[in-house]
């Protein structure tokens, strides 16, 4: 199986430049757009013209009439084009839409990379049109990179290097794939490690039958002792097709008592959404988590081949309010603790009950028993 790159821009700003820049990196092979659109003077040359003629004669992997002009893409023109692993070529957002409908017919590895090369990041947020447009198109891609010139690039050498060897993503991987804002949002470059990343404790968190919210003035969150709470990270998830996560407890909590009950896994094509876990404290006393702390590590792994991503209910939500229904939300899940001591406090009650009490008890429950029986054995006869 054979791994193709189709970079789909989504702006045109320094496209001839990143274009020009890959061809002359020896590891990778170019496919050429075939149109019959003709190529104005200063244009950008990034397709090959031919007639509509020859077009309709030829057999292509994928065509596309865009804009009365057909566009087509062979991605198996000849043997030798198989010489190295990745094959990249070129497509339009429009394509891209087009070109997903029939990318499952296709036998190798297709990755659609959408690119946004801005100079500034600032401007893309507030590019509302573009934003926009990213959103429209984003389902019809594997991975969007958005972001300035150089760190376009070597985001795309990352991928060129993940595509070929697959595994757990590097340090030097997830520092080159979040400055382009895919993979994780709201990152702490220091939280970057040799093979993972430290997920950061949010504001929000459920305890109880109540939503939590931290501050300057409240940063502490409580987890009752023998109970658990409901919390998420600081970070959101924007994942690749092609990248699924794990994260787990910080070892030192872990040591303190406390328990991830459920080893989250993050599904390949998560996106814009919350990453969040539930912690039990096993102790018997009262244990503490601060807002912006290191609470839980998330490590990356490669899946064997690019998957159709995640496309359930949770996708692009955010709040913990959209994961928790409306009973788990107002019950008073949690307090064993205090279950515990009313029980306690009940049979402390029946100790101190007068004597004449027990032997009433006693009486009727051998009435009960004495009826059982004589219930028994009439319908035995």
């Amino acid at each position: 199986m054979n791994t193709i790159i189709l970079l789909v821009f989504l702006s045109f700003n320094k496209k001839k430049e990143l274009i020009s820049y890959l061809r002359k990196d020896k590891n990778l092979n170019f496919i050429d757009m075939i149109s019959t659109r003709k190529i104005n003077d200063g244009e950008l040359y990034d397709y090959k013209v031919c007639s509509n003629e020859d077009f309709i004669k030829a057999d292509f992997s994928f065509a596309h009439l865009l804009h009365g002009e057909y566009y087509g893409l062979n991605i198996t023109p000849d043997k030798n084009i198989y010489c190295k692993s990745i094959v990249v070529s070129e497509f339009v957002s429009e394509e891209a839409e087009a070109f997903n409908k029939v990318k499952s017919d296709i036998l190798d590895e297709i990755i659609l990379v959408g690119i946004n090369i801005c100079d500034d990041i600032s401007d893309f947020q507030s590019n509302t049109t573009l934003k926009n447009k990213i959103r429209k198109y984003r389902d019809h891609l594997d991975i969007t990179l958005s972001g300035n010139y150089e760190d376009i690039k070597s985001a795309i050498h990352v991928l060129q290097y993940l595509l070929t060897n697959r595994g757990i993503l590097d340090k030097h991987a997830i520092y080159n794939l979040t400055k382009c804002n895919t993979l994780l949002h709201n990152v702490e470059n220091n939280n970057i490690h040799s093979a993972s990343y430290d997920l950061r404790l949010s504001d929000c968190a459920w305890s109880q039958g109540k939503y939590i919210t931290l501050n300057d003035n409240n940063p502490t969150l409580t987890i009752p002792k023998y109970s658990y709470v409901l919390v998420k990270a600081i970070e959101e998830a924007d994942f690749p097709k092609f990248l699924a996560a794990r994260f787990d407890l910080k070892v030192s909590l872990f040591f303190k008592g406390i328990i991830l009950s459920n080893a989250p896994q993050v599904d390949p094509g998560y996106r814009g959404g919350s990453l969040f876990c539930l912690l039990f404290n096993a102790t018997d006393d009262d244990q503490g988590l601060t807002r912006g702390n290191h609470f839980a590590t998330i490590e990356f792994n490669m899946t064997a081949r690019v998957t159709e991503g995640y496309k359930q209910q949770y996708q692009g939500k955010k709040n913990l309010s959209d994961f928790i229904p409306e009973s788990s939300a107002v019950s008073k899940g949690g307090q064993l603790f205090e279950r515990l001591q009313s029980i306690e406090d009940k049979i402390e009650q029946l100790e101190h009950l007068p004597e004449s009490v027990y032997k009433i008890c006693i009486v009727a429950g051998g009435i009960i028993l004495a009826g059982v029986y004589f219930l028994l054995m009439y319908f035995k006869k």
